[in-house]
């Protein structure tokens, strides 16, 4: 991989994020439109971006193919799950706060950074994969992930009543659905007017920016003391983000010959920490100040450790 390429794109990612700090110093992006503008990118950007990356693709994949990246992913999860159980235990994190750092550990930003990422670096046709990562990551966090924020809630509510759809239900939703069709249209070549297509495209491409300002917003909020005063998240980053996807790349390299994927699996694994286990945290009242600093954290130092993971792949 260009780690130019790599260093400039995430200059770029950063530069947006400044212009969300900015409208937020002058009272332009609040909280509720940085609410807003999250649905528009998680329900309409970046579901059209996957679409509109296979709709355009002149890549065609056969289903032996398909189900053997869906298979990486699943061993790329399954290596995080267990990680995301020993890395707090080697940094002596107290059990109150261990559920934080094992959904840090476990979920990265596949969505608001992964997606614009990859597009950028690898090119659109590489989205493919990350749709199958947007897939496995989805039936993880409504499942594994929900389970671990729903039982943190009630440790720091025992009294709370939690009165919510059933799992299958969530699982249901505009990122789950957009993968599905995504991965359908690579495996069938499906191709629609170019109307349609051209439609999808545009707005696909406001993704980049809206997600960029939504991450300002939150780094605009944040507590200097909180996030950049807790010693542990800087072990953390460096094992979760930095040692860690070098092993998983170590690993993946030995049994990949599509370089796309190979690189998709390892950039997913290096990328910062997910916001939903904070949209969870918030939701179960679950103690959010760790998962919120952590997200903020590793997505600054990501300048860093993405570029130093691409000097390795």
């Amino acid at each position: 991989m260009n780690t130019l390429v790599v260093m400039q794109q995430m200059v770029i990612i950063f530069i947006l994020i400044g212009v969300g700090v900015f409208l937020y110093r002058i009272g332009r992006l609040d909280d509720k439109t940085s609410k807003d503008i999250s649905f528009i990118v998680i329900n309409i950007c970046n579901p059209l971006t996957l679409i509109s990356s296979a709709l355009s693709s002149t890549v065609v994949l056969t289903v032996k193919h398909l189900f053997f990246a869906i298979f990486c992913f699943v061993v790329l999860y399954a290596i995080l799950f267990v990680m995301s159980y020993v890395i707090p235990v080697i940094l002596r994190v107290e059990r109150k706060e261990r559920f934080a750092y094992s959904m840090l550990a476990l979920f990265s930003n596949v969505g608001f950074i992964g997606i614009p990422f990859v597009s950028a670096v690898l090119g659109t046709d590489a989205l493919i994969y990350v749709s199958i990562c947007c897939l496995v990551f989805n039936l993880i966090i409504y499942t594994h992930g929900m389970n671990v924020m729903r039982a943190a809630g009630r440790w720091f509510n025992p009294n709370m009543v939690i009165d919510e759809p059933p799992v299958w239900k969530k699982l249901i939703n505009f990122g789950t659905i957009s993968s599905i069709v995504t991965i359908i249209i690579y495996a069938t070549n499906l191709r629609l007017p170019s109307i349609v297509c051209d439609s999808a495209e545009l707005m696909g491409r406001c993704t980049t920016f809206l997600s960029m300002l939504v991450l300002g917003n939150a780094v605009a909020k944040m507590n200097p003391k909180k996030v950049f005063g807790n010693i542990r998240l800087y072990f953390f980053t460096v094992i979760r983000f930095m040692i860690l996807p070098l092993i998983i790349s170590l690993i993946m390299r030995m049994y990949i010959t599509d370089i796309n994927l190979y690189l998709v699996l390892v950039i997913m694994s290096a990328l910062p920490c997910a916001n939903m286990p904070l949209m969870m945290a918030k939701e179960y009242n679950a103690g959010e100040d760790t998962i919120s600093s952590g997200i903020i954290l590793t997505t600054l130092l990501s300048i860093i450790t993405i570029t130093f993971v691409s000097l390795f792949i």
